[in-house]
Formats: structure tokens, C-alpha cells, sequence
């Protein structure tokens, strides 16, 4: 809605705008017109300057042509007055008479042109008539010259001052028919040819004679019909003057009128010609017919004046120019009609038309273009600003908020909201008002603030004010420079945001509240990550010692049920501390380069036993090259595909479990599926599938067991990757895992495809999809391959011309029988099955491989085919490069013995000290290759220890193993100088990997550490038993002085260390209830716990003194003993071994009688 004042201003710029496209137009067309019509008019008068230039250059032909006549005439005037004075008169008596008739025939010669002498009374006397005979007969040669230059016509005639008498020359000459009849016709001959209009010829304007010169001249007269030749002529006439200036007679030459018209302007332009004497009488007109409607016009513009060739006259519609015809004294008059005119310059009427058209259209169009593109948007933005300034007002008058305009340098309100007034009366401040403490605080702050380009800067403040009531005001102030009637403004917008503060605190608090408990469950899950791992590192190490002893089939099987129960117990504390880790945003991911095809092909080979066992078949779809660099996390990536396969062969009845690897160049990403033939999964599963701790529906625990953490965690750990895990699933068809992970390809590793030269190759695969696979493998690799379905289907011919035989897959769809053949008549043999080896065995020219992964069928064909060796097996023995020498530092006895043997195994000379003190020492006294810490230790802990040890011993590697590593701990231990930081449990072969790395070893293969004895067939020592029950004994003793001192940190100490020996020996009742008296000790103090400290005692020497697991242990060792493989019994060692079992059932017997 716009005032009163703006409508005026917008009718206005309206009518402005309106005046001066409408206004300008009009101004256009007018000029543009007037521009045609003057170049119209220029065309018009430039036709009539080259009409009357051709017509100017014509008469001057017809000029020239009046005066060889008038010089001709002059000529023979000169030589007829000099004949004239000297006939002689005394000798008329000898010239011929006068005929009866008073005509005389003058003719000088046979041949010459008579001239005949006439007397106009044929009585009359004849004496005064013979000087014009003598005068005749010396015309009649000139007049013969005249003729013949005349194509033989002429007409001259003399007659006397008294018109009496008359020499005539007529060519042709008429003969005497002719001669009669002017005889005859006498009287009227002399009254026609002596005078002119009914009277005498009268002399022209000035006489017949020059003043000044003498010259003759010569009187045009007007067109007659000729009483001599009967046709029109023109005379031209002059009077005779003897030598004494007197007149003798008057000369008369008859001109015909055509040949005057003849020599008349020819022009191209259309319109008449007109020759008019001075007396308006007509001439001559060509053409004839134009004479009659143009004379009258010529008359009048002859009486104008129009004998001026530079004048034009305009009459009834047509243009008349004149120019005289001398000397004559005639006026030739051209005359033009309008309709002529504009027909000879239509072309330049109807450019200069259209042309005028064209700029008055295009002005016009671009005018209205200029209009509704500018003007009109103009004046509707115009009325925009108007409504939006009017918006703006009422925005501001009626806004909730502060909201004001306000001058920059003065601070003087120009607008302001209703509640800015009100905020205005509240606060209290120094100056004018509120709007002047806030442009104060902008001038500064701007002072302050970096220049910024691209516009004016928005500050945007908290501001504290007091007001009058002693209250606190906080204001959320926002301004900004703008402009505003011609005066720098800020734009100021504020919030009360007093609440808003006070809530902000509280939420601080609240917060300070929730950090320090997220602090603490921090704390408590590290805790327990570190008690739960530092036993399981025992038991699993120990374990891992104890499968590589001699047990009978009944141990082996209880062992191996331990083994996977711990192992399963690992797996979900694994899980639990992994989900725990990507919770808290704490789970750091590897980058580094690696083979996702060998990644891949180990998860198969791991779970080809589980899906044997259950019957399944177990299929990896890798693409036909044999590496696959990518960059990425390995762990992790593993981690989920082993999740993956589990679920699949764990819901897998019957069927096949696939695992396919793909690129999708397109989104560049690698794709990763896992499809089984399992149960499947309903629609309405879906959306809970991923969900924590959840499982498809509550008989899924019952049925196949598991927390439901496994697919949640995938799904976290996809996230993390940057990638995405999907589901497709059919209840009773089957379920496909999508993994797709961003595709980063590894720089230094290049992807291996084997390449052959054709050779011929017989493959028989049972299932078709295998065989269609592997064709187009083999095919890529430059292989003839021809596929079977069964061995029976191979000609002889077939496999002897073979270059090589491959069996792929299972067998059980043909007869051994059938397969010996094949293999005894085959050049070479490449078996691979799902047992084979992941490395390639060749035994004469069989080559055993496995079915997972194409890297042994590519080596094999390559050993066959091209000679190329098989990579080298792992040996047996000593698994590291060197005998190194390791320092342990290691709180706990347990982990102390049990890196013992594990550095023995791996033939290391391992030295083992209790805390970092005697470590230290030790480094003192002797030289390591690699010091091996814990990180919890009582006193120096591992990072200090670390930290010395890399001050004065910069060149020794130091490597730490907790139960829980953390980033932060990987951080601080990189901080530290440490070179690795290891979880424990810690396997041998991480610990042989570690040590190789560290030390500076050729690498070392995990295979070489899986496929040798750990403890060299050797059973735990029976001293590991014997320092666990003193390390109780201990235990006991130092809770009850720690409990008497109230030493908390030694009582913290001690049963940490206490859970870890116990958990070893799977007292895990005794660890949990340490580490629940661990947490009570930190959070209520020594004393509040003094009863659970004496009930864990009691516990402990109670299970210590009864539980008989040392015994078996003892036990173990006798039978293994009596059944060596070889029959040889060690007398001495086995007596020993049955003194400790007797001792330790003395003990027990004793016990039992207390």
C-alpha cells in the first residue's frame, strides 16, 4: 500500500515516461518523414537537373544547327552585296529580255540550277530589274554550292525594297509546269513571299544592321506553308545593303520545318518540347500532339520569364523549363507532368518511402521495447520500492523484536520498533539513548574488524545492559551499514535473549555434569576393556601353548571347545568395545595399501571348514585378475566381510554362500556382496535389521545363537569407511549384502592379470555358472579353454592335445575312475578344490590349489605353461631373521611367563622385569634389541619409561601391549617414541609380525607362524602353575597391608595385576569380583570396601588351595610323557612329575582335614 505522495511520484514517472516515448516517437517520425520527404524532393530536383542538362547539351546541337544556317545566310549576304556593286548597268542592252510574261529564267549553264526573276506586273518596265539578272546569275553558282551541301533542297529567294521584283532559287527545280504556275500565280506569290502576318517583313529588334559592326542581321519569322514548296518552312530573312548603305533588296531563306525539328532536344526523360516565338506564337512542337493542352501553359511561363535555362515554372500540375534558341530569338519550353516526374524517380520514392518506414517502425519497436522493458519494469520496481519501504515501516511498527534504523555517526533514531522503543526506556546506558550506545559499539567493532570485500559487513553481538530496576538485559544485536535518504543508516535488529543466557547456563552446567559422567564411564569402560583383555591375553595365549601339546583325543576335543568358547567370549568383547569406540567417535581407521582379492580369498579359506561342515558350498567371485590394489582400512574391511560370511553360512541350511567382489566405474566404488541361500528376511524385518542389539525376530537367538551386534556394527563400520551397506532378501530364497565402500586405488600396486599365448586348456567345473566364470577368465588370460560339465565327456584326443588339465570345484557329481583316467593321460594337472592349499603344491605333474581365489589356478597354469616357479613354502624353525634379544617390562606374572615362552618359541633371548625401575636397570647393564612394556604399571608407567628410554637410548624400538588400545593411547605412545602400541591378547604371530617390523626383519608371512608348533610340542611348564599359587599367597598378603595402611593405589595396584593372573586360569568369577572391588575402592574409599577386601581373600586362598587345576596340569604332562610317538620313556622326568601330583594331593587332603 503506497501514501498519497508516492502515488503522486509514481503518476509521475508515468507520465514522464509515457510523454517521452510517445513524445520522442512522434519527434522520430516527424524528422524521419521530413528526412524522406527532403530526400524525395532531392531525388525529384536532381531529375529535373539531369533532364535539363540533357536537354541544355541538345540545344546546344540545335544551336549549332540555327547558326551554320544564319553564318551560311551571312556569307552569301556579304558576297551578294559585293555582286550587287559591281553589276554593271551600261550593259543591259545585251542581256536577255523579260518574256511576255515578266518572268526571266537566269540559268549560267546547261547543267546549273535556274533562278528565275520575276516582275510583279509583267508590263512593268524592266530597267530597274536588270541588276538583279546580273545579281541572279551570280547567285545561281552559290545557290548550287548551298544545295548540293543541302542534299540538293534549298529555297532562297530576294525580292526588291519595293517588293516589285523577285529572284527566286528553288531546288529541285520544279520544271516548267512549276515555272508556269508561279507565273500564273503571281499576285499572290509576291503578297505571301514579301511579307509576313499581312504585312511587310519587319526588320528585328535594333534593325537589320549592326550598329557597331556593320553585321547583317537576320529575322526569324514563325512557320508558313510555302506558296514555293507547299510544305511548312521556317524563314529566315535580312536585308540587302549596297556599298553605299543602300537597302537593295531583302534576302529570305526558307529553312523546312522538319529539318529545324529534326535538330530539336531528343532527351530519354518523358515530356513535351514546345518552341514559342517572342509574340507566344508556336513554333515548332514535338511531339505535335502535346501542342495543343501545353501551349496555353508555355504562353504563360514564356510571360514569366522562363527563358532563363535556370528557372523552372510550375502550372497545372507540370514543370516547364525554357532556354532560347539562338539566334532565333525563340524559346524552346520543355514541359513535364507531375504523373512524368514521380514516374522517373519512383525507385527513389519507394526507397526513401521504405526506408522511412523501416526507421520509424524499428524507433517505434525499439521505443515500446524500451518502454515494457525499462520504463514499465522501472515504475513497477519503482512501486515495489515504494511497497516495500511502506512493508518496511509497518514491519518495523509492528515487529516483535528490536528493530530499528538508526543514523551511523550520531546514533539518532529513524525508525524503531515498538519494542525497541520500549527496550529504549528499560536499559540503562551512557549517551543520548540505546540507539546511540549501539552505534558506538559499531564503530568500534568495525575499527577492529579486517576489511571485507563483496558488501557491507554484518556484526553480529551479545550485548549485557542494566536496567532501571537493577535487572541484567542481554541483547542478541545484529547491524549492518546501509543507505537510507541519502544518509549512511545502520539497520539494527535485536533479541531479547535474557532467558535464552540463563538457559545457556544451565545447559553449560548440565553439561560440565554429563562430561564428567561420560568422564567417568569412559574410565570404567577402559578399565574394564583392560581387566576383560589382560585375562583374556592369558587364557587365549595359553590356550594357543596348550593346542600344540600332547593330549589324547578327549583333551583335545574339551581344549577345542575352550578355545572356541574364548574365542567367541574375544569376539564379543571385541564388538562391544568397537561399537563402544564408534559411539564415542574415538575409532580411528588405517590407511594404508593393501590387496582386497587377498583379503578377500583368506575370509574364504577361513570359513571353507564351517561351510564344509554344514554342507554348503562356498564360492568367491573375484574377477579375472589376481591383484587388486586398494587403499583403506584391511582390518576393518575384513572385520565386516567375516561378519558377513558368518551370517550367511550361520542362517545357511542348504544351498551355496557367495561372496563377490565389482567395480562400478560409474560411482566409483568397489562393491562387495555376500549372497546366501538362507532363510531370508521379511519386509517387515528390514527396517530393524541393523538396529543395536536386535535380531530379525526373538527365536533367531534361540535357533542360531548371537548378540544381533554383528550387523549394526558392519553397518557403523561401512559409515565410517564412507561407504554403505544394503540388504535384499527373500524369506525362503535367500539374502544379498551390498558393501560399497569408495573406490581408492592403491599407487604403488598395479592390478595382475597372467597373460598365456593360446595354449590349450580342458576345464571341467560341475556347476555351470563355475564353468561359465571360468571361462571367460581364462579366455581374458589369452587361454583356448574349452569347459565339461563331467570327466566322461572328454575324448582321448582332447587331453592328450591339451596343454593342461584344470578340475575346479566339487566332485561328487563323477566316478573317481573317470578323473584317473583323464589325469593319468594329461600333460599337466591343476586340482583345485576347496581343501587345497592357499599356495600352490606341485607333486609330479599334479598341481594342487584352492578354489578360493584365482591366484593358485593362475600360478599353476603358469608353472605348467610357462615354466615360471611356485612361491616358496614357509620352513619350519626358527621363524624370525634373527635371534633377538627383548626386554619385557611387565607387571603381571602371568603375562610376564607367557611372553616368556611366546619369545622363546619365536627364538628370541627374552629377559622379564615387573615394573619399569628394574627395566631401566637392566638396560644399564646390558644391550636389547627391542624393549616390550606394559602401559599400566605400578609406579613409572609405560609412557615415562618409554620417554627415558628414548632420551638415552634413541636407537632401541619400543613397543607396548595393553588390553585396551585407544587412540589416545596410539597418540600418546606416538608422543612417547614408542614404534608400536599392541592389544593384547596378543597372538604369536601379531607378536612375530610386530618384533620382524620393529627390528628391521624381512617380513614375516602369518602362514609360517599358523602352520608351526607354538611351544615346539612342549606342554606349559609346570613353573607357570607354581608362580601363579605363590603370586595369590602374595596377593592376600598385600590386600590385608594395603587394607591396614588404607593404601588405596597399592590395593588398585594389586588386584589389577591379581585379575589378570586369575583370568589366565579361568578364575573369572575371582577377576570379576577384583575389578567390581577395584571400582567400589575408586569410588567410596578403602574402608567402606574392608569386608569385600577380606571376602576376596578368603575366596581366593579357598579356590587356590582346592581347585585341582594345577594337578591336571601335572597329569597332563605325565601322559604326555608315556606316549611319545617314538616309545622312549624319560624315567627321570616322569618320577619328578609324580612327586609334584603327589604333593599337590597331600595339600589338598590337608586342606580338606582343616
Amino acid at each position: 500500500m503506497t501514501t498519497p505522495e508516492q502515488s503522486s511520484v509514481l503518476a509521475r514517472l508515468r507520465r514522464y515516461q509515457h510523454l517521452l516515448v510517445m513524445g520522442g516517437g512522434a519527434v522520430v517520425t516527424i524528422v524521419v518523414l521530413a528526412a524522406g520527404l527532403m530526400d524525395v524532393a532531392a531525388s525529384v530536383n536532381a531529375y529535373l537537373a539531369r533532364m535539363k542538362e540533357e536537354v541544355s547539351i541538345d540545344m546546344r546541337r540545335s544551336m549549332d544547327f540555327t547558326t551554320r544556317a544564319v553564318g551560311t545566310l551571312r556569307n552569301n549576304v556579304q558576297n551578294m552585296e559585293e555582286a550587287w556593286s559591281t553589276a554593271d548597268a551600261e550593259k543591259q542592252d545585251r542581256e536577255a529580255p523579260f518574256g511576255p510574261d515578266g518572268l526571266l529564267r537566269v540559268q549560267p549553264d546547261a547543267d546549273g540550277p535556274p533562278l528565275l526573276v520575276l516582275r510583279s506586273d509583267a508590263s512593268a518596265s524592266a530597267t530597274d530589274a536588270w541588276r538583279y539578272v546580273r545579281l541572279a546569275r551570280r547567285m545561281a553558282a552559290t545557290t548550287a554550292r548551298i544545295a548540293a551541301r543541302n542534299a540538293g533542297d534549298l529555297t532562297v529567294y530576294l525580292f526588291s525594297p519595293d517588293r516589285q521584283t523577285l529572284v527566286l532559287s528553288v531546288l529541285p527545280w520544279g520544271g516548267s509546269a512549276w515555272q508556269d504556275k508561279v507565273a500564273a500565280e503571281r499576285p499572290a506569290l509576291f503578297a505571301a513571299l514579301t511579307s509576313a502576318d499581312g504585312a511587310g517583313i519587319a526588320p528585328p529588334e535594333g534593325g537589320w544592321r549592326d550598329p557597331a559592326t556593320g553585321t547583317p542581321r537576320f529575322r526569324w519569322l514563325t512557320p508558313y506553308e510555302s506558296p514555293l514548296t507547299g510544305k511548312q518552312a521556317v524563314r529566315i530573312a535580312t536585308e540587302l545593303r549596297s556599298a553605299a548603305g543602300t537597302p537593295f533588296g531583302t534576302l529570305v531563306y526558307e529553312m523546312p520545318l522538319s529539318a529545324l525539328a529534326e535538330h530539336l532536344p531528343e532527351t530519354s526523360f518523358a515530356g513535351a518540347c514546345l518552341v514559342l516565338a517572342p509574340d507566344g506564337s508556336l513554333v515548332v512542337a514535338c511531339p505535335d500532339a502535346a501542342s495543343t493542352a501545353l501551349l496555353p501553359l508555355a504562353r504563360q511561363a514564356q510571360a514569366a520569364g522562363l527563358d532563363k535555362p535556370s528557372r523552372n515554372v510550375f502550372l497545372e500540375g507540370h514543370v516547364l523549363s525554357g532556354w532560347p534558341l539562338l539566334p532565333t530569338g525563340w524559346t524552346l519550353v520543355h514541359a513535364q507532368s507531375w504523373r512524368d516526374i514521380v514516374t522517373g524517380v519512383r525507385t527513389q520514392i519507394i526507397l526513401a518511402a521504405l526506408t522511412s518506414a523501416v526507421i520509424i517502425a524499428l524507433t517505434w519497436a525499439l521505443l515500446l521495447l524500451v518502454k515494457w522493458r525499462v520504463f514499465v519494469p522501472a515504475v513497477r520496481q519503482s512501486q515495489r520500492v515504494f511497497d516495500s519501504e511502506q512493508l518496511s515501516r509497518t514491519l518495523v511498527e509492528t515487529a516483535p523484536v528490536g528493530l530499528g534504523l538508526i543514523t551511523a555517526n550520531t546514533g539518532q533514531p529513524l525508525l524503531r520498533s515498538p519494542s525497541m522503543i520500549a527496550t529504549n526506556s528499560r536499559v540503562v546506558v551512557d549517551g543520548p539513548g540505546l540507539s546511540y550506545a549501539l552505534s558506538r559499539h559499531f564503530l568500534q567493532q568495525e575499527k577492529l574488524a579486517p576489511p571485507q570485500s563483496g558488501g557491507a559487513a554484518v556484526f553480529e553481538d551479545d550485548l549485557t545492559f542494566s536496567t532501571r530496576d537493577g535487572q541484567r538485559l542481554d541483547l542478541s544485536v545484529s547491524m549492518v551499514r546501509a543507505r537510507y535518504q541519502d544518509e549512511d543508516v545502520l539497520v539494527t535488529a535485536f533479541t531479547d535473549v535474557t532467558a535464552d543466557k540463563q538457559l545457556e547456563q544451565e545447559l553449560r552446567n548440565a553439561r560440565q555434569a554429563a562430561d564428567s559422567a561420560n568422564a567417568a564411564k569412559s574410565a570404567f569402560l577402559a578399565a574394564m576393556s583392560h581387566e576383560i583383555r589382560t585375562p583374556l591375553n592369558a587364557v587365549l595365549g595359553n590356550l594357543e601353548l596348550l593346542a600344540y601339546s600332547p593330549l589324547d583325543e578327549l583333551q583335545r576335543d574339551r581344549l577345542n571347545t575352550i578355545r572356541n568358547a574364548s574365542d567367541g567370549l574375544l569376539a564379543v568383547v571385541s564388538d562391544v568395545l568397537d561399537f563402544s569406540k564408534i559411539e564415542a567417535g574415538e575409532l580411528q581407521l588405517e590407511d594404508q595399501e593393501f590387496d582386497v582379492l587377498e583379503l578377500a580369498s583368506q575370509t574364504l579359506m577361513m570359513f571353507a571348514p564351517v561351510a564344509r561342515a554344514k554342507k554348503l558350498a562356498l564360492a568367491g567371485e573375484l574377477g579375472d585378475t589376481l591383484t587388486w590394489p586398494l587403499r583403506g582400512d584391511p582390518a576393518r574391511l575384513g572385520q565386516v566381510m567375516n561378519n558377513l560370511l558368518s551370517n550367511a553360512i550361520k542362517f545357511t541350511e542348504t544351498g551355496q554362500v557367495t561372496l563377490r567382489l565389482s567395480r562400478d566405474e560409474a560411482a566409483s566404488q568397489v562393491l562387495i556382496e555376500v549372497e546366501d541361500t538362507g532363510i531370508g528376511i521379511s519386509a517387515d524385518q528390514l527396517p530393524a535389521l541393523f538396529q543395536d542389539f536386535t535380531q530379525a525376530d526373538a527365536t533367531i537367538t534361540r535357533r542360531f545363537g548371537g548378540t544381533g551386534l554383528g550387523l549394526a556394527l558392519c553397518q557403523r563400520l561401512a559409515q565410517a569407511m564412507g561407504g554403505t551397506l544394503t540388504v535384499q532378501s527373500q524369506p525362503g530364497v535367500g539374502s544379498r549384502f551390498t558393501l560399497r565402500l569408495p573406490l581408492h586405488a592403491g599407487a604403488s600396486m598395479a592390478s595382475e592379470r597372467p597373460r598365456f599365448d593360446g595354449e590349450p586348456v580342458l576345464l571341467v567345473a560341475a556347476m555351470q555358472a563355475e564353468r561359465t566364470r571360468l571361462s571367460s577368465i581364462l579366455q581374458a588370460w589369452g587361454v583356448d579353454v574349452t569347459s565339461y560339465a563331467h570327466p566322461a565327456l572328454i575324448a582321448q584326443e582332447s587331453v592328450e592335445d591339451a596343454s593342461a588339465l584344470v578340475f575346479w570345484g566339487d566332485r561328487k557329481t563323477w566316478h573317481p575312475s573317470d578323473e584317473n583316467r583323464l589325469v593319468e593321460d594329461a600333460s599337466w594337472v591343476v586340482d583345485c578344490s576347496e581343501d587345497g592349499p592357499a599356495q600352490p603344491v606341485a607333486s609330479g605333474r599334479v598341481i594342487s590349489a584352492s578354489v578360493y581365489g584365482l591366484h593358485g589356478l593362475a600360478s599353476g597354469l603358469q608353472y605348467a605353461l610357462q615354466g615360471r616357479a611356485l612361491a616358496a613354502q614357509a620352513v619350519d624353525g626358527m621363524v624370525l631373521g634373527k635371534r633377538l634379544r627383548v626386554l619385557v617390562a611387565e607387571d603381571n606374572v602371568v603375562n610376564r611367563k607367557l611372553f616368556e615362552e611366546q619369545l622363546a618359541l619365536l627364538g628370541c633371548d627374552a629377559t622379564a622385569v615387573p615394573d619399569a625401575e628394574q627395566a631401566l636397570a637392566c638396560l644399564e647393564q646390558d644391550t636389547f634389541d627391542v624393549l616390550l612394556t606394559d602401559l599400566a604399571m605400578p609406579g613409572q608407567d609405560g609412557f615415562a619409561l618409554a620417554r627415558q628410554v628414548r632420551q638415552r637410548w634413541p636407537a632401541m624400538p619400543v613397543m607396548a601391549a595393553t588390553a585396551n588400545v585407544t587412540p589416545q593411547e596410539r597418540e600418546a605412545g606416538e608422543r612417547a617414541g614408542m614404534a608400536r602400541v599392541l592389544g593384547k591378547p596378543l597372538s604369536l604371530a601379531d607378536l612375530g609380525l610386530a618384533l620382524s617390523e620393529v627390528a628391521g626383519l624381512p617380513p614375516l608371512r602369518r602362514d609360517a607362524l599358523a602352520g608351526s608348533g607354538l611351544l615346539g610340542g612342549r606342554p606349559v611348564a609346570d613353573a607357570t602353575w607354581q608362580v601363579f599359587v605363590q603370586s595369590c599367597r602374595d596377593a592376600v598378603q598385600a590386600l590385608q597391608d594395603g587394607l591396614r595402611a588404607e593404601d588405596g593405589p597399592r590395593l588398585l595396584a594389586e588386584l589389577h595385576s591379581l585379575g589378570g593372573a586369575c583370568a589366565v586360569f579361568g578364575l573369572n568369577d575371582i577377576a570379576a569380583r577384583g575389578a567390581a572391588l577395584a571400582q567400589s575402592i575408586s569410588a567410596q574409599g578403602v574402608r567402606a570396601c574392608e569386608a569385600e577386601i577380606h571376602a576376596l581373600g578368603d575366596a581366593l586362598l579357598a579356590v587356590v588351595l582346592q581347585e585341582p587345576l594345577h594337578l591336571i596340569n601335572v597329569a597332563d604332562q605325565i601322559i604326555a610323557r608315556l606316549e611319545t610317538p617314538d616309545g622312549s620313556v624319560n624315567a627321570a622326568s616322569v618320577a619328578e612329575l609324580a612327586k609334584t601330583l603327589r604333593a599337590g594331593l597331600h595339600d589338598r587332603g590337608g586342606s580338606r582335614a582343616g
